[in-house]
């Protein structure tokens, strides 16, 4: 996770507030993130830097807050 971290650029790593590890069957590599701006994110430890990349231009385009799901592509919803 550290590893994957450390690739995110500075604007994404401040932005995170809370990384808890949640796996599940499906994907025993997942993770679940709180974001300073009220959104929640699931993601794979595998992918984890690769998609977040994508975060903020998800987020700009939500229109209320609510999760950013990156396990299997990237699609949001709202709370």
């Amino acid at each position: 996770m550290i590893r994957q971290y450390a690739k995110l650029s500075q604007n994404i790593q401040t932005g995170i507030s809370e990384i808890q590890f949640s796996p599940t069957k499906a994907n025993p590599g997942r993770v679940h993130l709180y974001m300073n701006d009220g959104n929640e994110v699931y993601a794979s430890l595998s992918t984890f830097a690769s998609k977040m990349a994508y975060y903020p231009s998800i987020a700009a385009k939500m229109t209320h807050k609510g999760i950013i799901n990156l396990e299997v592509g990237a699609y949001s919803y709202s709370f």
